[in-house]
């Protein structure tokens, strides 16, 4: 009897020490991804090759290197691939510099928002390229999902020592008043009006 209680106390104890270790383990790892910045998480992420690889050419890795803090709505490689289709090319190295800089600017914004605190409504980018160099504005809907000018975040909250960086399943060009319109259902009614034949005839 005594043998068998011996044991309990030895399963107890080490299943208690496992689970230190495993704690301590994650919180090393929390502290690690906290301590690189966004450029150099996203580096560290096979799925963001072709965002860091796009970020290198356009000069904007320095930029993400700084204090911010910055949110980054990341797209994944499979995004840009579907850009890649949808353009024509085979891949960043056919895009120039000055093509990709307003592009990748219209995927940060100031501020370090975690998943929790997103709210339905208009955020400002990083995106200066707009009318007049005002900076452009994304349109972000919180339902069941969170879709940011018609993309769809599908990872939140990786995190980095100068923001938060949340992964996207489409690359999100610079929008018109149209695509505006058309991601934003308060304007439902107006896209209804815009996109009838005859409208288009005009």
């Amino acid at each position: 009897m005594k043998t068998n209680f011996f044991k309990f106390r030895l399963a107890i104890f080490a299943i208690a020490a496992l689970t230190v270790f495993v704690s301590c383990s994650k919180d090393e790892d929390d502290k690690q991804a906290e301590s690189k910045n966004i450029a150099q998480v996203a580096s560290s992420n096979p799925d963001f090759s072709i965002l860091v690889e796009a970020l290198a050419k356009a000069d904007l890795v320095s930029a993400l290197e700084g204090t911010g803090p910055f949110t980054v709505f990341a797209p994944t490689n499979a995004a840009f691939n579907s850009l890649f289709a949808q353009l024509g090319v085979s891949g960043i190295s056919e895009l120039s510099a000055e093509t990709l800089k307003p592009i990748l600017l219209n995927h940060v914004i100031s501020g370090n928002v975690k998943a929790m605190d997103i709210a339905t409504g208009y955020v400002e980018t990083l995106n200066n390229y707009g009318p007049n160099g005002n900076k452009v504005k994304l349109f972000i809907q919180k339902g069941s999902n969170v879709m940011v000018d018609g993309s769809k975040v599908v990872t939140t909250d990786v995190i980095a020592s100068n923001g938060t960086i949340h992964a996207i399943d489409k690359v999100i060009l610079p929008a018109s008043v149209v695509s505006h319109a058309i991601n934003n259902p308060d304007f439902s009614i107006l896209v209804q009006a815009v996109v009838k034949p005859d409208w288009l005839m005009l």
